[in-house]
């Protein structure tokens, strides 16, 4: 009985740890891809990949996707500009500095309500010059009108075609890009899925305005304009700021694990395999849970009845 009160302990243990353990296997999982910049966005703001750390001003932090504290983070400003949105840093060591070849992926949350254009990420958002901003640089992923978009080189692209956003969820977003492509060619794949949903929607951007896939953009454009990468907001360098990424100043959107890799083009399934741990524990899991409680319970209650002999 000695040997078995173990086991059924080891069991128990097992299951409980699944779900926490797949936060360490989706970094592990992005690090393996030789990314050129992650940052965890935990409450240190320092990247574990790459160099150039966020600055910011009343930044806060909240639960992550797993379920750790301060892991994430949140932005409750309401104030135009955002004090809460965290600016890379300037040229040259902007992570996404103009750019023809790349990749990037990113967790989110997507609070409840009906808001304006919410920013959840901005490099260059503007269809033409701004001040020292080159034009067709334009990154950005936003909600508006209650759809995603992204805002590439010269063009925004709905993202309808992806699924209906969800409140009080945990969204996975990552594309990549080659925008050295020819006409008629995929210059953008673009990936988004509830994180744990199991359904990964995957769409793509063409290049030139002769192109045959419905969205184009221009043949000038890049990723990135050098000038600094923005979380939950406008870039600070575009005019017309909008607010945080936060729904009437009470419900704060949330980024998290930004991992970007300059010059290197992610395969569909290197994306998979990302979003893949983000999974909830199996039904199988929670029953093995279950017998472990059981048995567990089974051996106090046999040993309750030994000492009572």
């Amino acid at each position: 009985m000695k040997t078995q009160i173990p086991i059924a302990l080891t069991v128990l243990f097992a299951a409980v740890s699944v779900h926490a353990q797949t936060l360490a296997a989706y970094q592990s999982t992005v690090d393996g891809q030789s990314p050129s910049y992650h940052n965890t966005l935990d409450n240190t703001l320092v990247p574990s990949v790459g160099t150039g750390t966020f600055t910011s001003t009343g930044t806060s932090f909240t639960s992550d996707y797993f379920g750790n504290a301060n892991d994430a983070v949140s932005f409750s400003g309401s104030t135009s500009p955002s004090p809460d949105a965290l600016n890379g840093p300037g040229s040259p060591n902007d992570i996404l500095a103009n750019h023809t070849v790349g990749s990037l992926s990113l967790l989110f949350y997507m609070p409840a309500g009906t808001p304006g254009t919410q920013y959840i990420f901005s490099d260059g958002e503007a269809t033409a010059a701004v001040g020292t901003e080159p034009a067709a640089t334009a990154f950005a992923l936003d909600f508006s009108s209650g759809t995603f978009q992204l805002k590439s080189g010269n063009t925004s692209t709905t993202l309808t075609s992806l699924g209906v956003p969800a409140a009080n969820t945990w969204y996975y977003f990552a594309a990549t890009w080659n925008t050295t492509v020819s006409s008629n060619s995929t210059a953008i794949n673009v990936y988004l899925g509830a994180a744990g949903g199991g359904t990964l929607a995957t769409g793509t951007i063409g290049r030139q305005v002769n192109g045959t896939l419905g969205n184009k953009i221009s043949s000038t454009a890049v990723i990135g304009d050098g000038l600094g990468f923005v979380l939950g907001n406008r870039q600070t360098q575009g005019s017309g700021q909008t607010a945080g990424f936060n729904i009437g100043g009470t419900s704060p959107g949330a980024d998290d694990e930004l991992a970007i890799w300059n010059g290197t083009v992610l395969t569909s399934g290197q994306i998979t395999s990302q979003y893949n741990t983000l999974v909830v524990p199996e039904p199988s899991t929670y029953a093995v849970l279950g017998i472990g409680t059981l048995i567990l319970l089974c051996f106090h209650r046999k040993i309750g009845a030994h000492l009572q002999r």
